[in-house]
């Protein structure tokens, strides 16, 4: 299983959490616990049910609970047989011996997964380097580094140990040796002797290598995840494999939107419409060119084929375009295919689609238009058959051209009939990918409110609230829900205290006869200066009569779920904001 998306996503977080799961430590450092306004809770469930929670018991301290389950019953501590290797990944110049096994040396790992590296693995290099455990090592490197150089575990004068690597008649120690080979024993250290069922985790297993040595890599991943879970987080397209999906792995895109970390995988009935895909011809639209597309933030351009991506990069270096988007690969390989790609893109949580059809292909198109699934995505049609045209011969004595935009491609000069149509492309493509009404300001013209020097009481709290609220739903009750009402008397609250800010835990209810909505809020109050910092939505729930009315109503309250108000030395101005 495999996951991927751009920086700052919130794959190491994942990875972390399993790291610090499987470890004995009940304090966790600042490092890693850097929210200094909640609490925090990890928890991990095995397919038996067995579970083992992470949890703080207040806000910003180091210490944690540490519980294990069994079917939701209280347990004694067992091993989760995790084994977590972060991205540092250095080898001591000089290290001790020492005889922890495996599973011992996976769950003494510290508190801090991203400053420190495992200062003990030589000690996993002397298991390995004996005699009862070497070939099988060693066997294992074989298939990852051809040929694999001379290493030996040696003792210096102090009783030390290190590593040595031996290349023809040069000699280094394991300090003077390439980053690459260190990851890559770090690596095979962790799988070589894992036991049928184990976990095994890897972060950036892809760090120093060459593409070369990332393919052998994968390749190894994928024998041994017959009989192993083998997880692990890259930004490297060596390591995406679509015979995972054959061999029942996922793929995991994980972005992060609105402060919250989402993870996006293919459901089972896109994955089963991969198999459209098994025409040998169309092997390269599965390409590594289209496997980028599990790395990017968002903003994805769909052709009709390769000759498509071609042609339209130099057509846009022609106008001196830039889109801010990229290419699917190099196409999806025919029109009759664009919908498949589509259900894979949305599956992967992308936004942004903009699909290019030829203009012989206008059903195809139309089709996919009239689908509310594909409501968010544009789709454009050129004015031409062709982007460029193709000589086709009908007969041996006569040949003819497709109707196309490009008539040379090596000048490309455009046919005069169509000289105004690559420009309305470009207005289209960069008034949809510069349009931003996914997360647009709605201007409700809401008058500043000025405090004075007074305290900040619950009253104004609710005043804010109750003004934001009503706003939103007045534009919504009358199409969707008109018996909402908003009143004072349904609010609830709960006040935490630190050090420097109030937090005001609120909950705001509508109830009648059959129908009932909570909303909650969190206002981040600071006392000393009598300033609001921050108020969020955190929850809507909602308990509305008749499935298709909850369904609307959920999706346009959702479209206007976050509100923010920010200080402005005195003055507090209300912003209501559309998340993305």
């Amino acid at each position: 299983n495999i996951f991927v998306g751009p920086n700052n996503g919130g794959k190491s977080t994942i990875v972390e959490s399993l790291y610090l799961l499987n470890g004995t430590s009940n304090f966790i450092s600042e490092n890693v616990y850097n929210n200094s306004s909640n609490k925090f809770y990890v928890e991990a469930i095995d397919d038996d049910r067995k579970k083992v929670v992470l949890s703080s018991d207040r806000i910003g301290s180091a210490s944690c609970n540490r519980n294990y389950y069994d079917k939701d019953k209280v347990t004694s501590p067992f091993n989760l047989k995790i084994f977590v290797v972060p991205t540092k990944r250095e080898i001591s110049d000089n290290f001790g011996s020492g005889n922890q096994d495996r599973y011992e040396y996976s769950r003494n790992n510290g508190n801090n997964f991203r400053k420190n590296y495992r200062n003990d693995f030589g000690n996993r290099i002397i298991k390995a380097d004996q005699r009862k455990d070497r070939s099988s090592f060693q066997k294992e490197l074989e298939k990852v580094i051809k040929p694999v150089p001379d290493w030996q575990v040696k003792m210096n004068d102090n009783n030390l140990f290190y590593m040595q690597f031996k290349f023809g008649d040069v000699v280094h120690k394991s300090i003077d040796s390439g980053d690459g080979y260190i990851n890559l024993f770090n690596i095979v250290d962790s799988i070589y002797d894992a036991k049928d069922g184990d976990t095994i985790v890897i972060d950036e297993p892809e760090i120093s290598l060459h593409p070369e040595l990332q393919q052998n890599l994968m390749a190894f991943f994928l024998e041994h995840s017959k009989t192993k879970q083998i997880i692990i987080a890259t930004h490297s397209v060596f390591l995406v494999d679509w015979e995972i999906y054959k061999n029942g792995g996922k793929i995991f895109r994980v972005i992060k939107e609105n402060n919250t970390s989402n993870i996006y995988y293919l459901s089972q009935d896109t994955i089963n419409k991969l198999n459209v895909f098994d025409d040998p011809q169309k092997i390269p639209m599965l390409g590594l060119s289209s496997a980028e597309i599990f790395f990017l933030s968002d903003n994805v351009i769909l052709t009709e084929g390769q000759d498509d991506v071609i042609c339209y990069r130099k057509l846009f270096k022609k106008f001196d375009y830039i889109p801010n988007a990229h290419f699917f690969g190099w196409g999806v390989y025919g029109a009759d295919r664009m919908q498949h790609v589509l259900d894979f893109l949305y599956d992967l949580g992308y936004k942004k689609l903009f699909a290019i059809f030829d203009h012989n292909k206008l059903s195809e198109m139309n089709k996919l238009e009239l689908d509310s699934k594909y409501g968010k995505c544009k789709f454009y049609a050129i004015a031409a058959d062709d982007v460029r045209q193709k000589k086709i011969k009908k007969c041996k004595c006569k040949e003819t051209k497709t109707d196309g935009i490009v008539k040379d491609m090596k000048t490309m000069e455009i046919d005069p009939k169509y000289q105004d149509e690559i420009p309305k492309l470009i207005n289209s493509m960069t008034e949809y990918f510069e349009d931003n009404s996914t997360e647009e300001s709605i201007d409700y013209n809401i008058e500043e409110q000025t405090l004075d020097d007074k305290e900040l009481t619950y009253e104004d709290i609710f005043d804010l609230i109750e003004n934001c609220l009503s706003l939103k739903c007045n534009e919504l009750k009358d199409k969707i829900y008109h018996n909402i009402e908003f009143n004072k008397g349904d609010i609830e609250v709960n006040i935490e205290n630190t050090e420097k800010y109030q937090y005001w835990l609120i909950k705001y209810y509508e109830a009648s006869d059959r129908n009932e909505l909570d909303i909650y809020f969190k206002v981040k109050y600071d006392y000393e200066n009598k300033i609001v910092k921050d108020c969020i939505i955190t929850k809507i729930d909602d308990y509305i009569s008749g499935m298709f009315i909850k369904k609307i109503y959920r999706k346009a309250l959702f479209k206007y779920n976050y509100l923010r108000i920010k200080e402005n030395k005195r003055l507090l101005r209300l912003l209501c904001l559309v998340v993305r």
